[in-house]
């Protein structure tokens, strides 16, 4: 109980952003009510609007590319072919959409669709390797008994009708309503489009820092759709997590359409960097290396010790979250810190800018530290369900305290050789998830400093595309980097399919 007691002050400061910010919605309110007949005005409808089509757009195509992916997964039976299939669409899923804007601009059709259309492409590429690798967690949970079992008795279609379908409605819902909220609270893509959205809308009003608590009202869309989708999340979570390999058993006859999948992502990879590979043809790639060394080391030293502390902090407050808990109740329990990550990035940079004008005090150490914070706020959720994930099946703890262990000995002899590796690889997840972080970078980062990724973002808007066809190629190198490290990690410890 003492032990769960320390936890109480990370909960605190984890959440002052929010605590923060709903006080500040409170006191706005309080003083003036009036100013939430903005809700009813044309200028809000509007932006909801385009919000929400684009968000339904995104999710619907992400969702119906998503299970055919999935289903290609379960078709490959070589453990080393389910991992290249993974590690592609953790790739896909890294680049930022930013990265994918540049490439895409240099097509003259692209150029020519909608804002909407434009919007609607960038945001399913880097979303779709998401949902994927969501079904993939989900249909691995699927009833492999009744699977089988219908599968001696009844024709394919039955199995697929009364067996298979019945258990995807969750699935299909909870992803849909996860990509739904992670496109509606998108800012960059839109902003540099010009497609009116609300969350658009809300990052340009921090950004030129118009009224604080006109803004604070703002907030209040995102606030509740951000619960209202945990509440619906947490009620579809089902009380079965035993990983299985439940669909192979029906879809190892579909191999070879599989492949086209797997051929289709890896030439997309292999087209984006083609096409920022053209456009630095006639520069100078020494130069512009040197020129951006120091954002580059900005971004991977920042991201990578928010990695490594995001991983530290997780392994720490894991055991007391879930200690003695069911998974169901594990579950519960993690879900409410995936608050912030169903919520737009410059809003919790709001609150740490708000509380930073409140202490009437700034310098680079403080502006690193709030980036820090809100990269934390952002990644940390990702960790505990990583260690969540990871801790499913295992079982070794209880059998070593029969033999009265010392916690010290234990950790250090046992724990770490066998923990090691996952500990590693959620580091690296973290630390690619900072490196795409831009809104929060862009609002905190000190005066006269840059990382690749906001670097990228400003050239853009200034038409150097040469530059910012660089340092998309250089990002997108670090990551695969990183992801190589992951696959490396994947063959030499932990296998996901089991």
């Amino acid at each position: 109980m003492k032990k769960q007691i320390l936890v109480f002050p990370f909960v605190i400061i984890f959440f002052m952003p929010l605590f923060f910010l709903i006080l500040q919605i409170i006191n706005g309110i309080y003083e003036n009510p009036k100013a939430l007949e903005y809700f009813i005005t044309n200028q809000f409808f509007s932006k909801f609007y385009n919000s929400f089509i684009l968000s339904f757009g995104v999710s619907f195509a992400s969702v119906c590319f998503a299970l055919f992916s999935s289903f290609a997964f379960f078709s490959f039976n070589q453990l080393w072919q389910r991992h290249i299939f993974i590690l592609l669409h953790l790739v896909l899923f890294s680049i930022s959409p930013i990265i994918y804007l540049t490439s895409l601009t240099k097509l003259t059709w692209f150029s020519q669709l909608s804002v909407y259309a434009q919007s609607l492409s960038v945001l399913s590429l880097q979303l779709s390797p998401l949902s994927t690798i969501i079904f993939i967690f989900y249909f691995s949970r699927f009833n492999i008994l009744s699977i089988k079992t219908a599968m001696m008795i009844t024709t394919l279609r039955n199995t697929l009708k009364y067996i298979i379908i019945p258990q995807l409605y969750k699935p299909i819902i909870s992803v849909f309503i996860i990509l739904f909220m992670l496109t509606f609270i998108q800012e960059e893509v839109p902003s540099f489009l010009g497609y009116r959205t609300y969350a658009e809308e809300f990052l340009s009003r921090i950004v030129i820092m118009e009224n604080i608590k006109e803004i604070s009202f703002m907030t209040i869309p995102f606030v509740l759709m951000s619960f209202g989708t945990l509440i619906v999340l947490v009620n579809m979570v089902q009380n079965q997590v035993e990983f299985t390999n439940s669909l192979s058993c029906i879809l190892f006859k579909y191999k070879n359409y599989s492949l086209f999948i797997f051929i289709l992502l890896s030439l997309l990879v292999i087209s984006l960097s083609l096409l920022l590979i053209i456009e630095l043809i006639n520069v100078d790639i020494l130069e512009l290396f040197i020129d951006n060394i120091n954002s580059l080391k900005n971004s991977f030293l920042l991201s990578f010790f928010v990695g490594i502390l995001g991983t530290v902090i997780a392994i720490i407050i894991y055991p007391y979250i879930c200690k003695k808990s069911s998974k169901y109740i594990k579950i519960l329990q993690i879900f409410p810190l995936l608050v912030y990550w169903l919520m737009p990035s410059s809003l919790s940079s709001l609150s740490l800018i708000e509380l930073s004008i409140y202490l009437n005090e700034y310098n680079i150490s403080i502006g690193y530290t709030l980036i820090i914070f809100a990269y934390l706020i952002k990644t940390l959720p990702i960790a505990i369900i990583l260690l969540f994930i990871f801790s499913i099946g295992q079982s070794t703890v209880p059998f070593f305290k029969l033999y009265d262990v010392k916690t010290i000995f234990f950790f250090k002899y046992i724990t770490i050789p066998l923990e090691w590796t996952k500990w590693f690889l959620i580091t690296i997840i973290l630390t690619i998830f900072s490196l795409n972080e831009l809104s929060s970078t862009i609002l905190l980062i000190p005066p006269g400093e840059e990382t690749i990724i906001v670097k990228m973002y400003n050239l853009m808007h200034y038409g150097d595309f040469s530059s910012v066809a660089f340092l998309s190629l250089l990002q997108m190198c670090l990551i695969l980097l990183l992801i190589s490290a992951i696959g490396l990690l994947l063959r030499i410890k932990y296998d996901f399919t089991k």
